[in-house]
């Protein structure tokens, strides 16, 4: 049976769909030529392999309770990715903020749909120069602002924050959307 001549012409297109594919510690991101989808990572092994640990140990209550709110603890391996996720898409439905790419949609923080930007090449000596005397050493050197991956620029050459998932991150952004939008690279 061959089939119907629409999916005939579908077939016989050489078009290849082009996606890059980058890993980060809570989330991927599979980027496409005008979009982005942000995958979170829940590391249920990871987390069920620190609590057999402390079980082991006699210390699960102490190390749970202390670790649930750490950088390092089973809350973060299992939802951080989703969270991130979440705050990005809360942080565009629900402020107008011109310094970061939009995301689109968001299914319950398990993926995003972003707008892509393209690369922007900075380096970190030009983060340091744009970016410091705004916000200062004490937000400046969080993984948010100290990483050119997380810069692309828009489609009128302006510079753009793509990952902006802390809550931390998010106040530091609408304190100073003003003075970042006016950033520029030479």
């Amino acid at each position: 049976m061959t089939p119907p001549t629409h999916y005939a012409s579908l077939i016989n297109r050489k078009e290849v769909i082009k996606m890059i594919i980058k890993h980060g510690t809570y989330r991927m991101a599979l980027i496409f030529d005008s979009f982005v989808i942000k995958i979170a990572k829940v590391h249920a092994l990871l987390a069920i392999i620190k609590l057999i640990s402390w079980a082991k140990k006699g210390r699960l209550r102490q190390n749970f309770s202390l670790s649930f709110g750490s950088f390092n603890g089973p809350r973060e391996w299992l939802v951080k990715g989703i969270l991130e996720n979440w705050h990005e898409f809360s942080f565009c439905i629900f402020e107008d903020n011109r310094f970061i790419m939009p995301t689109y949609f968001s299914f319950f923080g398990l993926f995003n749909i972003q707008k892509r930007g393209s690369l922007s090449k900075i380096s970190l000596r030009d983060l340091d120069r744009l970016f410091l005397p705004i916000l200062g050493k004490k937000f400046y050197r969080s993984h948010h602002w100290s990483n050119p991956d997380n810069f692309v620029l828009d489609e009128f050459g302006h510079i753009r924050m793509c990952d902006y998932g802390s809550p931390k991150t998010k106040q530091e952004v609408s304190c100073h959307v003003d003075e970042l939008c006016l950033t520029i690279i030479t």
